[in-house]
């Protein structure tokens, strides 16, 4: 799968948070499935913000943190 489809990925779980649904409805509704999400979200703190990180296939994280809902690549 390509950065672009990864890119698409994220702006359909972000637009799931826009219209009001938690982290547990798009990870079970969207991330849990898909085809890069490679094992169950990890919890983390870093500087005081709880992130979750999400393994993926590719061998990056897609990361979300909670306090901006907002996910990234890392």
């Amino acid at each position: 799968m390509s950065r672009r489809e990864l890119a698409i990925s994220r702006v359909s779980a972000l637009s799931c948070f826009a219209k009001g649904n938690d982290f547990t409805t798009v990870w079970s509704t969207l991330l849990r499935r898909h085809i890069l999400v490679e094992g169950i979200p990890r919890e983390k703190l870093e500087r005081n913000r709880r992130l979750l990180n999400i393994p993926l296939i590719t061998g990056e994280q897609l990361v979300f943190d909670a306090d901006f809902k907002e996910f990234r690549v890392q």
